[in-house]
């Protein structure tokens, strides 16, 4: 069984400057054609593949539009590791994410592939169309490695679990991703804090 060893940053954010509004709900609603835009924090570990050593974690800052007018979802993602955090470094990785739907199915495809280390395909399996709460990965790394798993969302959190694998399909490590639905005015802040820069209102709007 994985073990989530929960650094205390986690913690400070949780409960420094946060809005005092209830938290949004992680479950997606479906809104027509009306571009959707959500915000995720949370804690990304990496372990051995048996989920019983803890090789280093990051935190995960997510900006999420679920566009089904032009049939794509596009993900805005910071990471910052716990270590540089620790330390007080604001030394972060931003990149872009688009996925694809392609026609009559629930498949999405990565586009964009100078922004990301990665190709291949998401598979959404379960929940309302354009409100999935369930989706699998089938992804190809740059380096030949093969990444697969499947995400959950609920109530409270989007849960990924994803395995790292050889070109030949021999698993190498394992990512765990608990993360939780926040407010735009909580993504401003945290975006803040983890990178020294102010994003700014209209960047997001």
């Amino acid at each position: 069984m994985i073990q989530l060893f929960v650094s205390p940053l986690v913690f400070m954010f949780c409960l420094w400057g946060f809005s005092t509004q209830a938290l949004p709900s992680a479950l997606p609603t479906s809104t027509g054609d009306k571009v959707l835009e959500e915000y995720y924090f949370g804690l990304v570990s990496h372990f051995s593949v048996d989920g019983t050593r803890l090789y280093n974690q990051s935190y995960a800052l997510i900006r999420q539009q679920v566009d089904p007018g032009a049939g794509e979802i596009r993900a805005w993602v910071l990471k910052i590791s716990d270590e540089l955090l620790s330390e007080g470094l604001q030394e972060h990785q931003e990149y872009f994410l688009r996925l694809k739907r392609q026609p009559d199915t629930a498949v999405f495809v990565v586009t964009d592939q100078e922004m990301v280390d990665f190709t291949g395909a998401i598979i959404f399996t379960q929940g309302e169309d354009w409100a999935w709460t369930h989706w699998d990965y089938d992804l190809t790394l740059d380096n030949g490695g093969l990444l697969r798993g499947f995400a959950e969302l609920s109530e409270e959190s989007l849960v990924v679990s994803k395995v790292v694998m050889s070109a030949g399909g021999h698993p190498l490590f394992r990512i765990e991703e608990r993360l939780g639905a926040i407010s735009q005015d909580d993504y401003l802040h945290i975006y803040q804090v983890l990178t020294g820069h102010n994003l700014g209102i209209q960047e997001v709007d």
